[in-house]
């Protein structure tokens, strides 16, 4: 009985993450045919909604570590997001070896819209909870992770 619980929470949670991921890119799509924001994945999204929290240069590493994308897909997608405008790169001033990514004016216009996203993905992932409900998630959740 117990294994049995154990695959249905990971097959919820799996289910969830698609559910998340599906509607992300779906909104995403959305928001960069309306307002031109140059980012399409959700591994752009992680990366744009951590710059734009923090508000200042982030370290490659810190990045990886905070958004828990493996390094060579952060690598990947900020080549991107540097060839779209919304980043740049430079060079620690303190440590050479460590390279700063801060948001450009670009990237700045398109993290406008990530609150606006995150409310709309909330509504579609929470839509069908009840107040208790999504009380109840949080602090299940909260306890697992």
């Amino acid at each position: 009985m117990e294994q049995y619980i154990e695959n249905k929470l990971i097959e919820g949670l799996n289910k969830l993450w698609s559910a998340k991921q599906t509607a992300l890119r779906k909104l995403l799509k959305q928001a960069d045919k309306e307002h031109h924001l140059g980012v399409n994945t959700p591994e752009q999204f992680a990366i744009l909604s951590r710059l734009a929290s923090i508000g200042y240069g982030v370290a490659v590493k810190e990045i990886a570590r905070e958004t828990l994308l493996p390094h060579a897909n952060i690598t990947r997608t900020l080549d991107r997001m540097a060839a779209r405008g919304l980043i740049h790169r430079t060079m620690d001033k303190t440590d050479k070896r460590r390279i700063i990514i801060k948001l450009t004016l670009e990237g700045k216009k398109a993290a406008r819209h990530i609150k606006e996203i995150n409310q709309q993905l909330i509504g579609i992932l929470w839509g069908n909870l009840s107040e208790d409900e999504r009380a109840l998630l949080l602090t299940l959740l909260s306890k697992i992770a």
